[in-house]
C-alpha cells in the first residue's frame, strides 16, 4: 500500500519569558542531517488536523494547547530514496502546514527519527532551517501570529520587529 502524496508540517511555538520560540527537530544523518519542524504523512483516511496532532505526539509526546491549518502549503519533489513509498506516478508531495500552541511547562519527548532538538528565536530558526519552503512557512505561521493577536504593532513588513500575544516575540 502506498503513501497519499500528502504531509504535514507542524511549527510548535510556546512563549517563554515574553519572548517566543518555535522549535526545531533535528534529522540523523542518514535522514539528510538538517532541521525541521514536526513532519508526517497521514494514514488513509486520516484527517490532516488529526495527522498533524498524531505526529507531534508521536516526535514529540507532546500535546498542543491549540493547533490551526495555517493557510499555506507548497509542493515538493519527492526524493529518490523514498519513491518506493508512494506510486510510480507520483513526483511531487503536497505539505500543508500547522501551527501548534505548546504549553511553557510541556516537557519533550523526542522520537528516534530526529537526533536533537531547540527551542528556537524566529530568527535563530530561519537560519537553522535548511529549505526556503520551511523557511517560508515558518514566516507565514509568524505573520498568523502577529495577526491574531489585535494589540500588535508591527514595525517592519519583514518581522523584524513584531509582538506575539501582545508581548515582543522577535529579539533581534
Amino acid at each position: 500500500m502506498f503513501r497519499e502524496p500528502k504531509q504535514v508540517l507542524v511549527y510548535c511555538y510556546r512563549v517563554k519569558n515574553g519572548l517566543c520560540e518555535f522549535l526545531m527537530l533535528k534529522r540523523p544523518s542518514d535522514r539528510g542531517d538538517f532541521w525541521q519542524g514536526v513532519t508526517g504523512a497521514p494514514f488513509k483516511d486520516e484527517a490532516l488536523p488529526e495527522a498533524a496532532k498524531r505526529e507531534l505526539l508521536e516526535e514529540t509526546g507532546m500535546v498542543p494547547l491549540t493547533l490551526k491549518e495555517a493557510g499555506f502549503s507548497y509542493s515538493f519533489p519527492v526524493e529518490p530514496e523514498w519513491q518506493s513509498h508512494y506510486a510510480s506516478s507520483v513526483t511531487k508531495i503536497d505539505e500543508i502546514v500547522y501551527l501548534a500552541e505548546i504549553s511553557i511547562d510541556c516537557k519533550l519527548d523526542l522520537s528516534g527519527e530526529h537526533v536533537d532538538y531547540k527551542w528556537a528565536s524566529f530568527e535563530e530558526a530561519i537560519t537553522l532551517l535548511k529549505y526556503d519552503n520551511n523557511k517560508n512557512a515558518l514566516k507565514h505561521c509568524c505573520s498568523l501570529l502577529i495577526s491574531d493577536t489585535p494589540q500588535v504593532v508591527v514595525k517592519s513588513v519583514s518581522l523584524q520587529s513584531s509582538m506575539c500575544r501582545g508581548k515582543n516575540i522577535f529579539n533581534f
